[in-house]
């Protein structure tokens, strides 16, 4: 196994990522925003079911705002969980010395004098140690086949099979 000096490899969150889950979820937002007041008629003539009185809300938003307020905020919506929840993804860096994985406010260290085996299994970046016990469980942003590059490219010791 030869041991790179190279730059560390960041796995994780692009920020084409987060323009591709806004615009999905933005999408959807907008596409909801003009179905739910239809949507709420047709609950509201089917009188056995449960939701009626949700659907009156609905219908009252509908009636008093002007036609194009529910598909912007459903966009708007959309966009914002869109966005957050792509950039809610972990982000693996890997150098020849240690293992980053960074989520929202939390960071995890481990340095390679600690690590006896890493790989990834099932979709999770999984460190053990000498005694083989499990220093890091985290699942893989993206492609995990991109993080087993990375920890070859960089020397780490592969998990036995």
């Amino acid at each position: 196994m030869t041991t790179s000096s190279g730059s560390p490899v960041r796995i994780g969150p692009a920020t084409s990522d987060a323009v591709v889950g806004g615009a999905v979820f933005g999408a959807l937002g907008l596409v909801a925003g003009l179905v739910l007041p239809w949507l709420a008629g047709a609950v509201l003539r089917m009188d056995w079911l449960p939701m009626q009185s949700q659907a009156e809300v609905v219908q009252r938003v509908a009636e008093h705002v002007p036609v194009w307020v529910l598909p912007a905020l459903g966009l708007v919506a959309g966009v914002v969980v869109g966005v957050l929840g792509t950039l809610d993804d972990p982000e693996v860096l890997v150098s020849a010395r240690e293992i980053v994985v960074r989520k929202g406010d939390k960071r995890t260290r481990v340095a390679r004098s600690q690590v006896a085996e890493a790989g990834v299994r099932d979709q999770h970046l999984v460190l053990f140690d000498a005694a083989d016990s499990e220093l890091l469980h985290q699942r893989v942003p993206g492609d995990p086949q991109a993080v087993e590059r990375a920890l070859q490219q960089h020397g780490w010791p592969a998990i036995r099979p």
